[in-house]
């Protein structure tokens, strides 16, 4: 399934940016996050358009792919964690072009990503980066 390999691209992506050993929650994966230390959440939005099919086998794909960085609330405040998301921003270009491992699929950053939530939930802040994408197999 093209979804599958969209899902891959991004997060692996992500990884790449934020760093392997960071604590992460890939898609659909069990995870207890820890307690009063940071940690990163992906989430896949899927928003294919209907009846956009350029012939027998290909269609659009379209969607979001956000981030959130729950982050403890410290004496530093909210600039810390901001310029954290700042710098994973910064991996997600505006037509940046994510290849499947084979080749068949690229995912194409459509849009600057977009800071867009701060929600204090203590003892947490949680960040929200959204990240929106289109598809087409190759």
């Amino acid at each position: 399934m093209i979804e599958t390999e969209i899902v891959r691209c991004l997060q692996q992506r992500a990884i790449d940016v934020i760093g392997p050993k960071q604590n992460i929650k890939c898609i659909n994966v069990n995870y207890d996050p820890p307690v009063n230390e940071k940690w990163w959440e992906f989430i896949y939005l899927p928003n294919n358009p209907d009846y956009e099919f350029w012939n027998d086998d290909a269609k659009t794909y379209r969607g979001m792919f956000r981030i959130l960085l729950h982050y403890p609330q410290k004496s530093y405040g909210v600039y810390k964690p901001l310029d954290e998301i700042k710098n994973v921003a910064s991996g997600f270009p505006k037509n940046l072009e994510l290849y499947s491992k084979d080749g068949s699929v690229k995912v194409i950053i459509t849009d600057t990503p977009n800071l867009t939530s701060i929600i204090e939930d203590r003892p947490q802040f949680m960040i929200g980066l959204t990240i929106k994408y289109t598809c087409f197999k190759v």
